[in-house]
Parts: C-alpha cells; structure tokens; sequence
C-alpha cells in the first residue's frame, strides 16, 4: 500500500526503499529481543528469518528499478536548467524595468527575439554526434544494471525454492549474500548515475562546450539584428509563452552553426 500512491519511478523507488527500511528494522528489533531474552531466542531468530522475507522481496523489487532511460535532450543537468530559468526570470525583471523607464523617457527601440534551444541542439550535427557517445555510454550501464538485477533475481529464485530445506545458519548466508549483491548493484548505481556520477561527468564533458558555441552564435545573431534580449522557448521550459515567428531567430543560428 505504501508504493500505491506513487506518481513517479523516482518516488515508487523512495516508497519501497522505505519499506525496505522497515522490514530490515523489524528483523533488528526481532534479534534485539532475542539477545534480551534467553528464553525467547529461538523463536525471536526464527522470526527474524522469517521476517527477512519481505525484505528480499522488497530487495527485488528495487533492483528491477535500477535501469534508467537515457537522452542526450532530456537529461539536461540540474544546474543547466536551474541557471537557465533563474536566467529568464533576470530577464524579465529587465524587460519590465525597462519598458517602465521607456515610458517616462525620450522614444527608444527595445528589440526583443528568442530561439528553440532544444530545436537548435536537435539541428546541431556537433550535437547529434554529442547524442549518439552519451547513448553508447548510457547503454553500458543499462547492459550491466540489468545484468545484476538478473543475477540477483537468480539468486533470490533458488533461495526461495530451497529454503525450506536449509537450516537457519545456511539461510542466513544465502540472505547475507543477497543483501551483498544488492548493495553492490545500489553502489554501482549510485557511482554511474548519481548526481556527481560518471554519467553526468560524461555529458557535461560533451555538453559545455557545445552550449558555449550556442550561446556565442546566439550573441552573434543578437548584434546583428541589434536586439537588446533573446529569450529561449522551448517544449519544456516555457518563459516565454508567446512569441510571434518574425521574432524566431531559431534558423538563423542553426545556420550559423552549420557553417563552422
């Protein structure tokens, strides 16, 4: 009941890791009472296995979580996008500023256009190869996220189809085993796809210089055409929410940078 109500795989993974969290707590508090009271041991360490169950089942359903779907023009970084809206909203504040001060002040041209940044990248040959190594190396991890959730789910089928002729010391290393190869798939994760991981190192590498050369052909579509602000508008990030098509400078820095 506690991952019913997820609205997305990052929060169904934050709910069952929760209740993963819960189970293992119960098998502690089992073994803690145990070890409190003699005469209860046996039944508190048969519990304490028994208890185990769910947390393996949770084990597996976290795993089977663990891939991830990757795309050169989606997987923008956190700081791309956190310093791209902070930057339109600066940009507003500019404009209205401005056009109050116009109205009290001597006539005077305030030019305005935008691009698609996202239309300009999709356009971009530099960008598309940029795409197609993010993929390979992308793919990489999924073939061996995937790899260790099978290798787990191997692992967890034949403990549970074994288990009811082992003793209580063999369960116990066969789930040691699994919690192993379960922190190892997490670690792995964690260092190919966390917020400081390889994957986001990978594409900052190929992104930044690309978004240098964006934005210098964008300065120089801007003093061409004199404009005083471009704004970006794309699917995903809508600042602008309208602009007329006269005011699209989109092409135009496709153009210029197909002539590099």
């Amino acid at each position: 009941m506690e991952a019913d109500g997820a609205f997305t795989k990052k929060e169904f993974q934050h709910r069952i890791s929760l209740c993963r969290k819960e189970s293992k707590e119960t098998e502690h508090r089992l073994r803690m009472i145990g070890k409190a009271n003699a005469g209860r041991a046996a039944d508190c360490q048969r519990l304490s296995t028994e208890a185990h169950e769910p947390t393996l089942t949770f084990s597996s359903i976290l795993i089977g979580t663990l891939s991830f779907e990757f795309s050169f023009f989606h997987h923008l970084t956190e700081g791309h996008v956190k310093n791209h809206i902070l930057l339109s909203l600066i940009l507003l504040l500019v404009v209205g500023a401005a056009s109050v001060s116009a109205q009290g002040a001597a006539p005077s041209t305030l030019k305005i256009g935008f691009v698609n940044s996202s239309k300009i990248l999709k356009e971009y040959p530099e960008a598309a190869e940029a795409q197609k190594k993010l993929e390979v190396f992308g793919k990489k991890i999924q073939d061996s996220l995937e790899a260790m959730s099978a290798a787990y789910e191997a692992k967890l089928k034949e403990y549970q189809q074994k288990q009811g002729l082992m003793t209580d010391a063999a369960k116990q290393t066969a789930q040691q085993e699994l919690l192993a190869m379960e922190q190892r798939a997490m670690d792995y994760r964690e260092r190919q796809l966390g917020r400081d991981g390889e994957y986001n190192k990978y594409q900052e590498k190929l992104l930044d210089p690309i978004f240098e050369k964006v934005k210098k052909q964008i300065e120089g579509v801007a003093k061409e055409e004199k404009l005083s602000f471009v704004f970006d508008k794309t699917e995903s990030i809508q600042i602008l929410l309208y602009g007329h098509q006269s005011f699209d400078y989109t092409f135009r820095v496709i153009d210029k940078l197909k002539r590099k």
